[in-house]
């Protein structure tokens, strides 16, 4: 197997503020408007945005949340896992792997608005996944979640959020 740094150097990642290395792979040309968009959005947004994305084994993605539904792909490496809280308060793990019994596919939605964050399952190793966005991301929809104001929050999901928080 590939290591993580042949894979930065190779596909010329850079640090993510959320935590891992991405680089952006695609921006639609064509717009939404501002008037064609909910109104927590502010402006116009590309129709798509794409992205390659890596996590090293030992690294967490920080939970965050983005105003667009979100797909992950996983594309090399160890299974990852994401973490995701909804919008109606339930917790829910998604594992992403080559299909067999214990991860059981190659791609998942996350919806729009929702908290979530990822974790390689294998600790030495690394996943590469590639994440598409829709309405386009941009980095005014995209919100790193207050460790304290998750716990106020959410409880019942403490040992989750204290390990996917800052």
């Amino acid at each position: 197997m590939k290591t993580k740094a042949f894979w930065v150097e190779k596909l010329d990642l850079k640090r993510h503020p959320e935590g891992g290395f991405y680089k952006e792979l695609y921006r639609s040309s064509i717009k939404i408007t501002d008037d064609n968009l909910p109104s927590s959005f502010d402006g116009d947004r590309n129709i798509a945005t794409s992205i390659y994305y890596l996590l090293g084994g030992k690294e967490v993605s920080h939970f965050h949340k983005i105003e667009s539904d979100e797909i992950w792909y996983h594309h090399y490496g160890s299974p990852i896992t994401i973490h995701v809280i909804d919008q109606d308060r339930n917790y829910k793990k998604i594992s992403l792997g080559n299909p067999d019994e214990e991860h059981p596919q190659f791609q998942a939605t996350i919806p729009a608005n929702s908290f979530f964050g990822a974790t390689v399952e294998e600790d030495n190793s690394y996943a590469l996944a590639g994440c598409m966005v829709t309405p386009g991301f941009d980095f005014a929809d995209f919100l790193i979640v207050d460790r304290d104001e998750m716990l106020r929050q959410y409880p019942e999901y403490s040992e989750i959020i204290i390990a996917l928080t800052r």
